[in-house]
């Protein structure tokens, strides 16, 4: 144990770096992640809880705030490993379980408030979870917290096109992050006009089809989960139309047709069906094919 008499410069790196160690030891990427994610808050503040004397604020923040982008970065190193080999429902299981900010300041005794002199610490795990995991947006910080905070960087984007329309259309590009839904509008909701995307309390929706368009798209088609912004899970939970999904090589425009002909793409990425109830992760870039829309995830 180190005493002191007062809190210094030397005393902070010395406890800092017992901090990390013992974060990056509850860390490693095995089959026991989930379960040292869950006790990770509580472990963080009882370590801190023995330091003699005791650390200033800003100390506190700073080593949640390391602890976060350490716990995210697991995380993607965990994904890059597992992903084509481990189970696609097993990996949502094992996020949920993933402690977030909210779980440090109850270990720590402190109640939201204490972000309205630290907004750095919302900042920091946002910037964290868009680069190296679920993504998120500043608008939830303020919902959660009350705080305003700037949006990093949108690490992923989908492009929306018509099926039908010549190689060189358009489409709609958005930022996509987070977790949604992709379907059609609701009956008896006032959701916009498609292609948009809709944030709200009960979940995400992305709407690419009319509530008059049910041979299009399902009004709840496709589940989509960033896990990293490069490794997203699908799920098709539409009970009547089956889904395509196809790798994009780099080389291939996102706003190209990837169902021209051989002619014109003789080296085309093959077509994998999605039927209904199944699942996958993907790695990005790639396409979904519905009926009548094609949505092209791809990185900046």
């Amino acid at each position: 144990m180190i005493m002191a008499a007062s809190w210094n410069r030397d005393l902070e790196d010395d406890w800092f770096e017992r901090v990390e160690e013992m974060v990056r030891g509850e860390l490693l990427c095995d089959t026991n992640l989930a379960s040292r994610w869950q006790t990770l808050p509580s472990r963080l503040g009882k370590l801190i809880s023995e330091i003699r004397p005791l650390p200033p604020e800003s100390f506190v923040v700073d080593a949640i705030a390391t602890t976060l982008g350490l716990l995210l970065a697991s995380w993607k190193e965990h994904v890059e490993q597992n992903w084509e080999k481990g189970n696609p429902d097993q990996f949502l299981a094992t996020l949920a379980l993933r402690p977030r900010l909210d779980d440090f300041l109850i270990a720590f005794g402190w109640s939201s408030s204490i972000l309205n002199s630290h907004h750095s610490l919302a900042l920091s795990e946002l910037q964290e979870r868009m680069i190296r995991a679920e993504g998120g947006s500043a608008k939830e910080y303020l919902q959660r917290f009350g705080i305003s905070i700037r949006q990093p960087p949108y690490t992923c984007f989908v492009t929306v096109q018509d099926v039908k329309s010549n190689v060189f259309a358009i489409g709609e590009t958005l930022p996509a992050f987070g977790s949604f839904i992709v379907g059609r509008q609701r009956k008896h909701t006032a959701e916009p006009e498609p292609v948009s995307f809709v944030e709200g309390k009960e979940g995400n929706r992305l709407i690419i089809a009319a509530k008059n368009q049910p041979a299009e798209c399902s009004r709840e088609h496709l589940q989509v989960v960033f896990l990293t912004p490069k490794h997203i899970y699908l799920k098709n939970i539409s009970d009547v139309i089956s889904l395509k999904v196809q790798p994009m090589p780099d080389q291939v425009n996102p706003n190209d047709s990837l169902e021209g002909p051989d002619e014109e793409c003789p080296i085309r990425p093959q077509l994998t069906p999605l039927g209904c109830g199944e699942m996958r992760i993907l790695q990005t870039p790639f396409s979904v094919i519905f009926p009548a829309k094609i949505l092209h995830f791809r990185n900046p």
